[in-house]
């Protein structure tokens, strides 16, 4: 007599697999979670920014190397560009007058000599006093009926009438000579010799 085994289902089947993968499943993921990942189990160049959390790296976590390069200062920038110049600035207030100055010529003295009416003209000759030298001379000039008075020469002259070629002397004078240009007439004028002492 044959001994009658009853055959599973598909269905008990199906539902001893799915148990026994779970459990293989359940055995394996206990047994990755139970290890310690290493640098051996991560692919080179899979880690990330994406994998890392804002804000949590230290600078424990870094070489000294790298915190070096990251404090160090960077290269200078570009001078900057001058500025416009500023307007100018108002001018100052006049500073005050200064002292007036010595007077090199004191005790000025006005000596004169007067022409008469002449034809032809004539010679001017005034002197200073014995303690005073001639500076310079002024002239005055007139022509009647028809006469042109015209200076031809005028100069410095020491006490004893000769010209004065270098410093004028005390005691010196001035020589003039005028002529009639004219054809009629007279010519007539006066001569005033400016005379000074010397700074005490």
């Amino acid at each position: 007599m044959k001994k009658h085994i009853a055959k599973p289902s598909t269905r008990t089947l199906l539902t001893v697999g799915a148990a026994a993968l779970l459990l293989a499943m359940t055995g394996t993921g206990g047994a990755v979670a139970g290890a310690l990942v290493t640098g051996k189990q991560i692919k080179d160049g899979s880690v990330t920014t994406a994998d890392i959390k804002d804000k949590t790296l230290k600078t424990t976590d870094l070489a000294p190397a790298t915190i070096t390069a990251l404090t160090k200062a960077g290269p200078a920038g570009p001078a900057g560009v001058a500025g416009p110049a500023g307007p100018a600035g108002a001018a100052g207030p006049a500073g005050a007058a200064g002292a007036a100055g010595a007077n090199g010529l004191t005790d000025i003295a006005v000596r004169p000599i007067f022409f008469e009416p002449n034809a032809t003209g004539g010679t001017f000759e005034a002197f200073c006093h014995a303690d005073e030298r001639a500076v310079t001379a002024t002239f005055k000039t007139d022509g009647g009926q028809g006469g042109v008075p015209v200076l031809t020469k005028s100069y410095p002259i020491r006490a004893d009438g000769a010209a004065v070629l270098d410093t004028i002397p005390k005691g010196s004078g001035w020589h003039a000579e005028l002529v009639n240009a004219g054809a009629t007439g007279t010519v007539t004028g006066s001569m005033s010799v400016v005379c000074t002492k010397d700074p005490a």
